[in-house]
């Protein structure tokens, strides 16, 4: 009887010590995703429209997730600095990215057969948002002709935009390889940079977002030129040239639109792609969401991870082949 007893209790001394000692370990491997904030991050500096745009995304997205998600600048390179973090960062979750293209196909092109479009998966694509070029409301080139004719009697002119490999910087250089305008770039690290820029007159002529075009051109100080993409499109003015209006096809079907993704480390497991996925989902389904992105100038344009991931390689083909021009 006591020999009995003895056993018992150490069975239930082994019981007590299993159950004291695993709590944690099993509560790890049980949560939940997510169970914490959520950085969402963008590759500008405050105040452009991908930061307005990524706050409003994320401050949405907070009611189908259940967690609290930040808004994260994280400026640099065109994206690349963005890039090249999240794609470092653990595979959890708990850092995704709102990049457009030109930002993941940049940072992979840089990196020399280091980092391949499998450094990433694509949860989404989101958004797409339009661009315009713009000079001073007092600027003596009153259209997009005459800036035409006057930067190639002045080889070398100066324009403003948000960084090298960025959607404007690469619709602009459409412009500037195949009609050999022969302006020179100059990189800020937001729209807002380029902004003050041009009504400062560091440079006379910018290419920023639609959002911040129209405001300024609604205020009076800017005039705007150009616009890549068709303008009523983001809310500008129709009769406002595009590529398709101004340009033969041959140059027109060059643009590269800009477009939104949202990515993750490329380990990171499917289930949490497909919560970010559906959650995305949710958000693009919210009225109030295109609403308030067509006040920016912005408009949604979602795709599932399937598609996304294939209008990305797409992209990336396009761009491959305008970088060889």
């Amino acid at each position: 009887m006591e020999k009995t007893s003895f056993k018992t209790i150490l069975l239930l001394f082994f019981l007590f010590t299993l159950i004291h000692f695993l709590p944690e370990n099993s509560k790890a491997a049980e949560e939940k995703y997510p169970s914490r904030t959520i950085e969402l991050c963008h590759g500008f500096g405050p105040g452009g429209a991908l930061d307005i745009q990524t706050r409003l995304l994320a401050e949405k997205l907070e009611k189908f997730l259940g967690v609290h998600v930040i808004s994260v600048p994280k400026p640099g390179g065109g994206q690349v600095v963005l890039m090249n973090l999240l794609i470092n960062s653990p595979p959890d979750g708990y850092m995704i990215a709102n990049c457009s293209h030109m930002g993941i196909v940049q940072t992979i092109m840089l990196s020399k057969g280091t980092i391949s479009l499998d450094s990433i998966k694509t949860v989404c694509q989101i958004t797409i948002f339009g661009d315009a070029l713009c000079v001073p409301s007092d600027s003596p080139l009153k259209t997009f002709q005459e800036l035409i004719d006057f930067a190639k009697r002045n080889p070398g002119l100066k324009f403003g935009h948000s960084g090298i490999g960025t959607n404007s910087y690469m619709r602009f250089q459409t412009l500037n390889k195949n009609i050999n305008l022969g302006m020179v770039g100059v990189p800020f690290k937001s729209d807002a940079e380029v902004l003050t820029a041009v009504l400062g007159k560091h440079v006379p002529v910018g290419i920023f977002s639609a959002m911040g075009a129209k405001i300024q051109s609604d205020a009076g100080k800017m005039r705007i030129l150009f616009s890549p993409s068709p303008p009523a499109k983001f809310g500008l003015d129709p009769s406002i040239p595009s590529m398709r209006t101004f340009f033969d096809k041959s140059i027109a079907d060059k643009d590269i639109e800009s477009v939104g993704f949202i990515v993750v480390p490329g380990k990171t497991p499917d289930e949490i792609v497909r919560v970010l996925e559906k959650a995305f989902e949710n958000v693009a389904k919210d009225p109030e969401v295109a609403a308030e992105l067509q006040k920016y100038n912005t408009g949604l344009d979602f795709c599932d991870s399937k598609a996304a991931t294939q209008n990305l390689s797409r992209a990336m083909e396009k761009i491959k082949t305008f970088d060889s021009q």
